[in-house]
């Protein structure tokens, strides 16, 4: 996976993090995203290995640093 598309695929599975539901988990984030061909199942699991490397996700959330970043791909995603 090029580093570009690492960044891009981090900042979909923050968002999806971001605006999940309280009761649902990272596997089913993953599941979520890989049904609607998003992701490979093993793009996901590099994905959230990555972001817990980094801090962002801790247990089954986003830590403060995840938040930030998620706000962060938000803002990249809006249009003008």
């Amino acid at each position: 996976m090029l580093p570009e598309d690492t960044e891009l695929l981090e900042d979909l599975f923050l968002l999806a993090m971001l605006n999940k539901e309280q009761d649902e988990t990272i596997d089913d984030i993953i599941s979520m995203l890989v049904e609607t061909n998003s992701l490979s199942f093993d793009e996901a699991k590099e994905i959230v290995a990555n972001l817990k490397t980094k801090g962002a996700i801790i247990n089954d959330g986003l830590s403060f640093l995840g938040i930030t970043l998620a706000n962060s791909a938000k803002e990249k995603f809006q249009l003008n």
